[in-house]
């Protein structure tokens, strides 16, 4: 394993999180306008 391989998975693991959060709250900013 890559030693740079924790860290990358951290960084995916907080932004699905956050994306997840972000979505369930229903933030306006996150729906794309057309």
């Amino acid at each position: 394993m890559m030693p740079d391989s924790r860290s990358m998975n951290l960084s995916n693991a907080v932004s699905v999180v956050v994306y997840e959060a972000w979505r369930q709250l229903g933030y306006p900013g996150a729906v794309l306008r057309s």
